[in-house]
């Protein structure tokens, strides 16, 4: 993780990679769900553009590939991806659903932070891990993109 790894090095939901800062992505249908708090001070993080409501019916979930978290304490265990997304659909302070798993994507480890810190791109041969960002959707979109950000 190197110069990434210090957990606000690019504030609130912001992404390090390479040492550099950058908000998650746009979604496949173009849809911006995160802005700069300040484009001329990346590292400040980033806000979401459409704050998050409480009714699960409302989320979807932004997948950002080969991305982890600079802490990961880990909540679930021996879970899939989906029971993840499905904990943090259920509970109104998670923000989002960051899954690690070695062989067996049947068998990984959920963490569901209530609040979200610098993420972090990374190329490891040893696990792969996931984020997925509750986001408030703002169209009948229902499946949100997916961005892979390996470099």
């Amino acid at each position: 993780l190197g110069e990434c790894s210090y957990p606000t090095v690019c504030g609130n939901y912001g992404i390090c990679s390479k040492g550099q800062c950058s908000c998650p992505p746009s979604a496949i249908d173009g849809t911006n769900y995160f802005k700069q708090v300040d484009y001329r001070q990346p590292n400040l993080g980033c806000s979401e553009t459409t704050t998050l409501s409480c009714e699960a019916s409302k989320h979807s979930f932004l997948e950002i590939k080969n991305t982890t978290y600079a802490i990961f304490d880990s909540d679930l265990e021996n879970v899939d991806l989906e029971s993840c997304k499905v904990a943090c659909s259920k509970n109104c302070l998670c923000r989002t659903a960051l899954f690690r798993y070695g062989i067996d994507a049947a068998r990984g480890s959920c963490f569901l932070p209530s609040q979200i810190f610098s993420l972090v791109t990374y190329d490891n041969r040893y696990y792969n891990s996931t984020i997925h960002v509750k986001v408030q959707n703002v169209t009948n979109v229902s499946d949100v993109s997916n961005v892979d950000l390996a470099p």
